[in-house]
């Protein structure tokens, strides 16, 4: 999320990672910048996908700019 959106400048304590149904007990993953409500891209979300295998853990975020074609 942080290297996806540079934009939106989130850390590490303002990104949440969620489901995109709230109460779904499974569903895909969505990372959230929190932040306060007047804040630049506060609540964003953006798709993320979250793998893993014993001791080996992977996550793959996709960002986009949406001023651009």
């Amino acid at each position: 999320m942080i290297k996806a959106h540079p934009a939106l400048r989130p850390s590490f304590h303002r990104v949440v990672i969620a489901r995109a149904t709230p109460g779904a007990g499974s569903g895909p993953p969505v990372a959230v910048v929190r932040g306060p409500a007047d804040a630049p891209g506060a609540g964003q979300q953006a798709l993320v996908s979250i793998s893993h295998d014993g001791a080996y853990a992977t996550a793959v975020c996709v960002g986009f700019e949406a001023d651009r074609p």
